[in-house]
């Protein structure tokens, strides 16, 4: 019986010998004339004797020590060049990008609050008096319209032509960072303002009797050219005791139409007729004060003066930005982004990335080649990648700290309303610049994650006979469907929760039983272009920042008696300032306005603004609100308004008696009667337009002080289900400065409290002045929490 056994070898079967014969016992081959002398290889991939086992050994060791030098190296590169690539993937798309910038100023609220919080800052209204000052406008005009001369759309117009320029300075546009704010709206904004003022005041001008043409005309070319100055005449030629023939008033309407220039060809026409007829009545004040925004075409003195004191232009300079700035890590690194520039930064980015792929694949194929595991070297050289990136990240964080510091801290001269501002622009930034850090290098650990998922999956293949692999081909593609389906239309995985006026707490409440944020003259905005206004956005507006009810007042437009007569009561400063706006008034425009004492100042049509409401109530099928209007005009003209505009759907008829019992918010969803509307004098049985203080009371209206607010009731009944707060500074127009300190949630609170404690209730309605100062609607949201436990 043979004795041969068959032993695996690399290069194929090899015959296993016996004890003894091959060479391993005794130290000596077969056939070897001294023992232990070593063996030669007995064929391919055969080693035979001592010595060569030992060669094969050494050799064995010694890849095993390259297999692992070349892991950490792999591992090192990855561990080095990721972090450095991430680095340059944010910078690219944080700073060298507008996009950022503008993200920034969105997410720290930078518009709404330069005029919430900044432009009632002490220090800041100091500085824009300084400004302004000069300007043949009175100047409490000016301060109390800054959102009309100033709009949101010129902020972001400044904030964009900044990021812009600071972008391409980054991505290597230009040597110098130059930063300025071009002034050209705001300016014209001014001028429009200036002139409407100044070219109002003509009407207002006195008289000289002249008695002939030239002496007329004279006159005249002499107020021209005040008006040209951007001054008002002191007076006028009166024409009473000359009558202009028709040729000498088209002369004349010729003379003023030139100073203008400005005119198509339509407009000239239409505007020389009007002036030919008054001159031909001879009321030449008149034809002045129509001719008079066209003559000004704005205050160029004084506009010109406001460009002196900031420097001259039309724009504000501030120099090159990292001019006088000391040497440190921060300043470098700007000019390091700057040298390299966007196709740098990328190309940089590729290089490492490339090196990185470079020592993945090189590491992985030498391993596999010496028996490892290369993918267990990627995954290990991945996971090293992502997590040395994340270190980075947090070490830099720590290193870089508040980039603003020196802005912000307590030794910072700027107002606290502009540092408070910086400090969450700075934070902003830096939550930007986190965002995409942690993007970036979370790619390789979903990278490694991925390739062991695949990999564990590779190495246990499934076996399953036809028809089980058909349920299986089924099951995978149905829920790849849903799931392209869920992505594009998603589907909730339970009951839509049932939500009133933005939370699901208020839907049981009855409607006399909820507390809701309310604006007082809600119709007079700054964004409606209001003199005056008593807030910021427009109606549309307030309803989006959580308003739910709107005071609003409306008229027929004012006729010049009923101007003369709000003019009288106003102080002499303040009649001074809107006398000019008012001066030739005329009631000739048809239908109803939304306007505060006089239209003049600033009117809104009722129909299109309910018309924008019905539009938003379609949008919000979830929102109850509620109209109280001061009504000057007959219910059937207002009640027709409002089914013009489409809101009968949505209007809700009040209880027959003042004590019924009201609905809940959730029914009045569900049955889409979401639109309650009082009027402040009108009654209307049987209707939806029923008279608020037959259902509810008031506070009192004179508070002077944000010491003085009570819940003294004024109007209503004296123990009313619903009450409106009345929670503003009496003053002849409304303050921002008084809204900052009025609308804070201690003050709503103190007032709040003052009625649950004279009342026995909470008050139903909260309304205030310049509603997105302060803290209104996040404090009556509070205030229905409370009222829900």
């Amino acid at each position: 019986m043979s004795h041969t056994r068959v032993q695996a070898g690399r290069h194929g079967p090899v015959p296993a010998s016996r004890p003894g014969e091959d060479g391993f016992e005794g130290d000596a081959c077969e056939g070897d004339a001294f023992p232990g002398a070593g063996c030669q290889q007995d064929g391919p991939g055969r080693v035979t004797g001592r010595s060569g086992l030992r060669r094969a050994a050494g050799s064995r060791r010694r890849r095993h020590r390259w297999d692992r030098l070349l892991r950490v190296v792999v591992v090192m590169v990855a561990a080095l060049c990721w972090p450095a690539t991430v680095a340059l993937l944010t910078v690219h798309a944080t700073v060298q990008q507008p996009g950022y910038y503008e993200r920034v100023l969105a997410d720290a609220d930078v518009y709404e609050r330069f005029y919430s919080q900044v432009l009632t800052d002490p220090q800041i209204v100091e500085i824009s008096d300084q400004l302004f000052a000069g300007l043949p406008v009175d100047q409490s005009l000016l301060t109390a319209n800054l959102r009309v001369v100033v709009p949101p759309s010129s902020l972001q117009g400044v904030a964009a032509s900044l990021a812009d320029r600071t972008a391409g300075y980054l991505r290597g546009n230009g040597d110098t960072l130059y930063l300025r704010i071009d002034l050209r709206p705001v300016l014209a904004n001014i001028s429009q303002l200036a002139s409407t003022y100044l070219a109002d005041e003509v009407s207002g001008a006195s008289t000289y009797p002249v008695d002939d043409v030239s002496r007329f005309t004279i006159g005249l070319l002499d107020a021209l050219d005040q008006l040209s100055q951007g001054r008002p005449p002191a007076s006028v030629p009166s024409i009473t005791s000359i009558r202009l023939s028709p040729r000498q008033a088209d002369q004349v309407a010729d003379v003023i139409l030139d100073r203008a220039g400005r005119l198509d060809a339509g407009e000239r026409q239409a505007v020389h007729e009007q002036l030919v007829t008054l001159m031909q009545a001879g009321d030449l004040t008149s034809a002045l004060a129509v001719a008079g925004p066209l003559v000004f075409d704005g205050d160029e003195a004084a506009i010109a003066d406001l460009r002196r004191r900031v420097g001259g232009g039309t724009t504000i300079d501030l120099g090159p930005a990292l001019a006088g700035l000391p040497e440190s890590p921060g300043t470098a690194a700007v000019r390091a982004v700057h040298d390299l520039g966007s196709s740098g930064v990328l190309l940089a980015a590729g290089v490492l990335s490339g090196l990185t792929l470079v020592a993945f694949t090189t590491g992985s194929v030498v391993i596999t080649r010496h028996g490892g595991s290369g993918l267990r070297l990627v995954v290990a050289g991945l996971a090293t990648a992502g997590a040395s990136a994340l270190a980075a990240g947090g070490v830099l964080t720590a290193l870089v700290g508040d980039p603003f510091a020196a802005l912000t801290g307590p030794s910072s001269s700027l107002p606290v309303s502009v540092r408070a501002m910086i400090g969450d622009i700075s934070s902003a930034m830096v939550g930007q610049v986190r965002s995409h850090w942690l993007g970036f290098a979370a790619m390789p650990l979903v990278a490694a994650a991925g390739a062991t998922v695949v990999a564990s999956v590779v190495r246990t293949p499934v076996r399953v006979n036809a028809r089980r692999q058909r349920w299986w081909t089924l099951a995978v593609t149905s829920a790849t469907i849903i799931v392209l389906l869920w992505i594009v239309m998603p589907l909730p995985v339970t009951p839509a929760a049932r939500y009133c006026n933005g939370s699901d707490l208020l839907c049981d409440r009855r409607y006399t039983d909820v507390v809701y944020p309310a604006t007082h003259n809600s119709m007079a905005s700054s964004d409606a272009r209001f003199l005056g206004a008593a807030q910021d956005p427009d109606l549309i507006g307030q309803l989006n920042a959580g308003i739910r009810a709107l005071l609003v007042d409306v008229h027929h437009w004012t006729p010049p008696q009923d101007v003369e007569a709000f003019l009288r009561g106003l102080p002499p400063d303040q009649r001074a300032t809107l006398e000019p706006f008012t001066r030739g008034a005329r009631s000739s425009r048809p239908g109803l306005w939304l306007c505060h004492n006089i239209c003049q100042l600033g009117a809104l049509d009722l129909e299109t603004e309910l018309a924008r409401l019905r539009a938003w109530l379609d949008a919000n099928p979830t929102e109850v609100v509620t109209l109280i209007v001061q009504d000057a005009a007959p219910a059937s003209e207002v009640m027709t308004a409002f089914g013009r505009a489409g809101l009968g759907r949505y209007v809700f008829t009040p209880p027959k008696d003042t004590g019924g019992d009201w609905p809940s918010l959730g029914s009045m969803v569900e049955k889409n009667r979401r639109l309650v509307v009082f009027a402040e004098n009108a009654d209307v049985p049987g209707t939806f337009y029923r008279r608020f203080f037959r259902y509810a009371a008031d506070t009192a209206l004179d508070v002077s002080s944000p010491d003085g607010f009570d819940c003294r009731l004024g109007r209503g009944p004296g123990q009313p289900a619903p009450v409106l707060i009345n929670h503003w500074i009496t003053r002849t127009a409304s303050s921002r400065a008084d809204a900052a300190v009025v609308n804070r949630r201690a003050s709503v609170l103190d007032q709040v409290r003052a009625c649950q404690r004279r009342q026995g209730r909470t008050p139903t309605f909260v309304a205030v002045d310049f509603a997105t100062i302060g803290d209104l609607v996040p404090t009556v949201a509070e205030l229905n929490r409370r009222l829900t436990r």
